[in-house]
Order: C-alpha cells, then sequence, then structure tokens
C-alpha cells in the first residue's frame, strides 16, 4: 500500500506564465497535499520535467495553460510525454475551441491522460476537487498490482 503520509506528498507542477494565476493554482494544490513546483514557460518546464525524472522522482501531476510566453501548452505535453508520461495532466486556460481542440489532439497522439480541463476564470472549489482527486487517482494506480 502506498505510503500516504505528508512526507509523501504527490509531486506536481504548475505550468503559467501568469504569476497571479499560478501561485493561486500552487496555493489550492498545497491545500490538498501536493509539493507544488511552478514553471512560467516551457523552457522551465522542461528543466523541472527532466531533472525530476533524473533523480528518480518524477512529476505526479501538472496544471498545463495552452499559451505561454515561450510556447504553447501542447509543447509541454510533448515534454510530459517524454519525462513523466505517468504524469495526470490538468489544462487550465483561458483559450477554447481550436486551440484547445488542437492541444487535446496532441493528449492523444502522446497517450497522455487529461484528468481534467478548466477555462479561466477557474472554479477554485471545483479544481481543488479535480486536484483531490488526480492525488488518488495516482495513489490508486501505485497501489495495484
Amino acid at each position: 500500500m502506498t505510503d500516504r503520509t505528508p512526507a509523501c506528498l504527490t509531486r506536481l507542477l504548475v505550468v503559467d506564465d501568469d504569476l497571479i494565476q499560478r501561485r493561486l493554482v500552487a496555493k489550492i494544490a498545497a491545500q490538498v497535499n501536493h509539493q507544488v513546483t511552478e514553471a512560467d514557460s516551457v523552457a522551465a518546464a522542461e528543466a523541472v520535467l527532466a531533472r525530476a525524472a533524473q533523480t528518480g522522482a518524477p512529476i505526479d501531476c501538472v496544471t498545463v495553460d495552452l499559451g505561454l510566453g515561450d510556447g504553447l501548452g501542447a509543447d509541454v505535453l510533448h515534454l510530459i510525454a517524454d519525462h513523466c508520461p505517468q504524469a495526470q495532466v490538468l489544462l487550465v486556460t483561458g483559450a477554447s475551441g481550436r486551440p484547445l481542440q488542437d492541444t487535446l489532439q496532441v493528449a492523444r497522439e502522446t497517450r497522455l491522460e487529461i484528468h481534467d480541463v478548466f477555462i479561466k476564470p477557474v472554479d477554485l472549489v471545483a479544481l481543488r476537487a479535480s486536484l483531490w482527486r488526480a492525488r488518488e487517482v495516482l495513489w490508486a494506480k501505485r497501489d495495484a498490482p
């Protein structure tokens, strides 16, 4: 059975170029016992994901904004697929329509599981519940034979 003590927090990466939104998601995630790392760009996300994979402590869950200063959320999905393919992914974005559909197509192509999609402004209660469920899904997968 998986250790669910605070010392065994799930590792969450919040990728958003909007500082206020990034910090808000990070604060909510910390409330449901995620150990949070923040990235404000595709390049920063790549560094975090690569380092986590190299150290044997991969990221468990990632929230991704679709529009980033140096690229797209789809670029981050490719990085997740390369470094932490088991991660639960939540899309938290102001974009909808074609950009969102294109990103979901990348998720299908890379075989990433999109746990949830939130359109900004985000319902914070729903986000908190989704982050909690993502953690539960991860624990269930770890407990599976």
